[in-house]
């Protein structure tokens, strides 16, 4: 049996385990027995037994390349430390910026956008307009003439029931409706 020098966990890659593992198929180990020496000497990080299972099977088909294939798709370069600052300039110089803007001055797609905008910079849209709100004399009217109808119903304030109505500084009108731009 071979003799494993255990190394600290958190320094073992996918490479090492396939390295461990070729070295236990060349010494004729069976499956098992690999991901059983495995588990004894690294409990905590072992691959499963379907990981064991397919290098296994790759290295009795000759092939001994411990490093990942090439995958289908398009790489992940967009997400740059260059990219990542390129997009925070342009968020710092204009806060409303678009993403049809950031897209044309960074030449990213949105998504790359997207991912750099909230995954690795943390940051969010929030609304930054202030909506003018003007009233109209009759709106301005309307509160005060509700208090005029309250003051007589409740006898000009002789009646008990006027103790139990509360008051504050509302801003919020029930059948407001705001001016649109339209």
């Amino acid at each position: 049996m071979a003799c494993m020098i255990p190394q600290p966990e958190s320094d073992l890659t996918k490479r090492d385990f396939r390295a461990m593992i070729s070295i236990l198929f060349k010494l004729e180990k069976s499956r098992l027995e690999i991901r059983e020496t495995l588990q004894k000497h690294f409990p905590n990080i072992v691959p499963c037994l379907r990981t064991v299972e397919r290098w296994y099977s790759e290295f009795i088909h000759g092939n001994f390349i411990l490093e990942d294939g090439a995958r289908p798709g398009r790489s992940s370069i967009t997400h740059t430390v260059e990219n990542v600052e390129l997009v925070f300039d342009e968020v710092t110089k204009d806060p409303l910026v678009t993403y049809a803007r950031l897209e044309h001055e960074t030449k990213l797609s949105s998504g790359s956008i997207n991912v750099i905008l909230h995954k690795e910079l943390g940051l969010r849209k929030l609304c930054g307009r202030w909506i003018p709100h003007s009233l109209s004399s009759h709106q301005k009217k309307c509160p005060v003439d509700f208090c005029k109808i309250m003051l007589k119903r409740f006898v000009n304030g002789t009646s008990r029931a006027v103790s139990e109505i509360l008051t504050g500084d509302e801003t919020w009108r029930y059948h407001y409706d705001p001016e649109t731009k339209r």
